[in-house]
């Protein structure tokens, strides 16, 4: 009977071996929810000033000057991918939940991109109604 045990269990413990051979150490999450762990601005004309620092030059304001904001969350698979936007409303700018900014005049602000899946993750970036310099 010990002889029996201890072949079924070597017997388990190749096939794992093997499994893991085949597939490598993948963790299956079976119904659980994936949170976001990144969200990046995904804009072409953001510049970097500083780490802590990301400008977008917006040109002249107009009235009815609108701006779609992009961005991307992380990982891919994440369940729940939606955002919501934090900046000063006082000035009167909007934002639909697709990022597209409507706004009011021309007073830089900065907006924050949060994750609403509970993880909290941000980005953010300055709006600014100016034509970047040396451009």
């Amino acid at each position: 009977m010990r002889k029996i045990t201890t072949l079924i269990v070597a017997a388990l413990y190749v096939i794992g071996i093997v499994v893991i051979g085949l597939f490598g150490m993948k963790i299956f999450n079976l119904g659980g929810s994936v949170y976001a762990t990144n969200v990046v601005l995904m804009n072409g004309e953001i510049e970097q000033v500083s780490k802590d620092m990301k400008l977008i030059w917006l040109g002249d304001y107009y009235d009815g000057m609108t701006f779609q904001l992009e961005w991307k969350v992380y990982p891919e698979d994440a369940t729940d991918k939606s955002v919501y936007f934090s900046f000063d409303q006082s000035y009167g700018h909007t934002v639909d939940e697709n990022g597209l900014f409507t706004f009011a005049g021309g007073t830089n602000f900065t907006v924050k991109i949060v994750t609403a899946d509970g993880s909290k993750k941000e980005d953010s970036v300055t709006l600014v109604f100016m034509a970047k310099p040396g451009a």
